[in-house]
């Protein structure tokens, strides 16, 4: 049995950190509050800036684990009754505590109940789509990586990530069609990049202390395109446009900066004490985000709770955006500690993969029938 890497685990917990604080300066509007060419506008950007890759970070997670090991489709299972159970449980407590609110897309074709019971077929969230997506094509990717030797995975990877991150960061209107990250086919790419990363012993032999100012550096290039282009925009069209070309997920400067943070806490020597914690918090970590980015949970909390974070000083905006940060994280992981209770006590996960197993048995006996027609008809 694979030994698990704790630093690892640790960058789950910090990456969805990371993702709380993107989704509270959006929400709340500190954007798009504070006066262009401010310090509290630059330390709202550079917050932004400096947690942009944890989207990128989770997918190469998902690669730098998973490579190499069996896919078990219990496992989306597992996934997809989490998002059910906790979807539902958010509809039902708004439905029952703020009734004539909840519903905050009356328009849709779908109800909240409805949308909470299939959130993949109605398109609840947007990661769990591609991830479900990305999900369905790794036992093909692990073939593939296994297949390929070191020196060609990378040249290859070379060029998806040339092509990819090239394309679109100077083409115009998204050319290769990856939606600027937010797809399938971009998950799958880094899912690749991690496994990359794994396999490579040359990149892990770089210094922790390299890998942070790799992380400082990719960052500050990225910030300072958007400072330029602030400059840019405000002097040729009278006022500061959102042509954030580095500012993406699949900007080269966010995805190397990314890399350098799962190779920083991949090197990482967790103590037993710290490591038990971690141990305890990461399986939660993915239903933060499931919890904090429910439609509702967005709209009448994010949205309603923290706009307090646009009449910040910088030093204060800091603070604040750490604290509700932290705050978020550990409420949506001990409303997911109940829902881990339940699913042991129910025995979701032995069930789920009893499950697997007996449809691949099925499946071995159909194949073994096709197979023998068709030696027949040869």
């Amino acid at each position: 049995m694979t030994k698990r890497n704790l630093g690892v685990d640790l960058l789950r917990i910090v990456s969805m950190g990371m993702v709380l604080v993107l989704h509270l300066l959006l929400n709340s509007g500190a954007l798009g509050a504070f006066a262009p060419f401010t310090l509290p506008y630059y330390t709202v950007w550079m917050m932004e800036i400096l947690a942009y890759g944890a989207v990128d970070v989770f997918a190469m997670i998902s690669g730098y684990v998973g490579a190499g090991r069996r896919v078990r489709y219990a496992n989306l299972a597992y996934l997809w009754c989490t998002a059910v159970v906790l979807g539902l449980a958010v509809t039902l407590w708004f439905r029952f505590t703020r009734p004539l609110e909840y519903n905050v897309t009356p328009d849709s074709r779908f109800s909240p109940l409805i949308r909470a019971l299939f959130p993949v077929f109605t398109c609840e969230y947007w990661f769990l789509n591609a991830y479900f997506l990305m999900f369905l094509f790794l036992p093909l990717i692990n073939a593939g990586l296994e297949a390929l030797s070191g020196r060609r995975l990378f040249a290859i990877l070379g060029v998806l990530l040339l092509a990819v991150c090239g394309l679109n960061v100077a083409g115009y209107d998204d050319p290769l069609r990856v939606a600027h990250g937010y797809s399938a086919i971009w998950l799958l790419l880094l899912y690749v990049l991690g496994a990359a990363i794994r396999r490579s012993e040359a990149l892990h032999r770089i210094p922790k202390s390299v890998l942070l100012i790799g992380y400082l550096f990719f960052s500050l290039v990225t910030f300072a395109s958007r400072w330029l282009l602030d400059l840019y925009t405000f002097r040729t069209r009278g006022q500061i446009e959102r042509d954030d070309y580095l500012v993406r997920y699949v900007s080269p400067t966010v995805v190397a900066a990314a890399v350098c943070l799962l190779l920083f806490f991949a090197k990482l020597r967790i103590g037993k004490a710290a490591g038990a914690a971690i141990g305890f918090l990461a399986p939660s970590a993915f239903s933060v985000y499931l919890i904090h980015e429910h439609p509702i949970f967005r709209a009448l909390i994010m949205q309603k709770y923290f706009t307090d974070l646009t009449q910040r000083s910088p030093l204060g905006l800091v603070c604040r955006v750490l604290m509700y940060a932290a705050v978020l994280f550990v409420f949506c992981a001990a409303v997911d500690l109940v829902r881990r209770g339940l699913f042991r006590l129910c025995r979701v996960k032995p069930l789920l993969q009893k499950a697997e197993d007996a449809a691949e048995r099925v499946g071995r006996r159909f194949s073994r029938r096709f197979g023998q027609k068709g030696e027949e008809k040869v």
